[in-house]
């Protein structure tokens, strides 16, 4: 029986090469993960700025449209007198 427990106790090593490695690789992604974010806030600013470009150029194309309509009318209203 204590042969057995014996037997099954193992040795975990980690080597230095490989802990170097595992680091640099965590170092990287979390880098690579703040650029990312930089560039999504970069991008939602954009996105944002143009929206309200937008929605500016909608409200006067509305308004010229009105405008058009109206000289319309008063064109017509002219040429049937």
């Amino acid at each position: 029986m204590s042969e057995i427990i014996v037997n099954l106790k193992r040795k975990f090593t980690l080597h230095l090469d490989a802990l170097i490695v595992i680091g640099f690789l965590f170092i990287c992604s979390i880098g690579f993960n703040f650029v990312q974010l930089q560039q999504v806030k970069s991008l939602s600013q954009d996105v944002i700025r143009l929206e309200s470009k937008v929605l500016v150029h909608e409200l006067n194309l509305s308004s010229q449209q009105q405008y058009i309509d109206k000289l319309k009318r008063q064109y017509e209203a002219e040429s049937a007198q």
